[in-house]
């Protein structure tokens, strides 16, 4: 790269500038993804690390009646569960235009939901599946 390119490309990198993210970007959660509460800091962690990181978390947490077990991971999931049933009904109580996304999501969930039809239909939606499937089988 000869030393004008260089020095152009330089200069535009320059002028480009870098926003801060107050300018750029908003903050939308206060939650930074590492919750100090779990750890024990009275446990010095070159003694035992596992309880120092998880100490306050094993000492406060409750596993709820209906659950097994219970953590992050769970939570995680019972939220994203929550967040997609919203989704869901703010798309089921909206009015759609024929062919559009929104009212295909609709279609299929309340063809899902009709629990009479799929009780009268039976199986014989599935029966091309099963007598192709059956032929593909070879003996043991």
């Amino acid at each position: 790269m000869n030393k004008i390119s260089f020095y152009s490309c330089l200069a535009l990198l320059v002028a480009c500038g870098n926003p801060s993210k107050k300018d750029n970007m908003k903050e939308t959660t206060t939650d930074k993804g590492l919750d100090l509460t779990a750890m024990d800091t009275s446990v010095r962690p070159q003694d035992d690390f596992y309880n120092f990181v998880n100490g306050g978390w094993m000492k406060t947490a409750k596993i709820p009646a209906d659950k097994p077990s219970w953590g992050t991971f769970n939570m995680l999931r019972e939220e994203t569960d929550q967040q997609c049933l919203t989704i869901l009904d703010n798309l089921l109580k909206e009015t759609y235009p024929s062919g559009s996304e929104g009212q295909k999501i609709q279609t299929i969930y309340k063809t899902y939901m009709d629990m009479d039809a799929r009780n009268k239909a039976g199986l014989s939606p599935l029966e091309p599946i099963l007598k192709k499937n059956r032929g593909n089988q070879k003996p043991c």
